[in-house]
């Protein structure tokens, strides 16, 4: 049986996705960012296998790296520590078996 693509996603029994391989590689892509032996644009272009993941959290990392670099200008990495820290969180998540939970709300103003 077909689930219903309409359903929301915890009205589905769907299992969680840990696609171990796609998080190891991508561990690595970032790391290798952050010890700057990689640019910005390699890494851009090393992501783009990650975007369509089954894995959700892989997903979500690939999309959370993006915001830290810049793809127009090819540069080493330039990170604040904040955002240094945050990358160290995102590289914990992929190597654990965990998953993370996106919620998204969308809010329409009239004014």
């Amino acid at each position: 049986m077909n689930p219903n693509p309409y359903d929301s996603p915890t009205a589905r029994n769907v299992e969680d996705v840990v696609d171990r391989a796609a998080r190891d590689t991508l561990a690595t892509t970032i790391r290798q960012f952050l010890d700057e032996q990689t640019s910005a644009f390699t890494l851009d272009e090393a992501l783009d296998e990650f975007r369509n993941s089954s894995d959700p959290t892989v997903r979500f990392v690939t999309q959370a790296v993006w915001y830290h670099y810049d793809d127009c200008d090819d540069h080493m990495v330039a990170l604040s520590k904040p955002e240094w820290d945050y990358f160290q969180r995102l590289l914990l998540l992929l190597e654990s078996d965990r998953q993370i939970t996106v919620t998204s709300i969308r809010r329409w103003s009239w004014t």
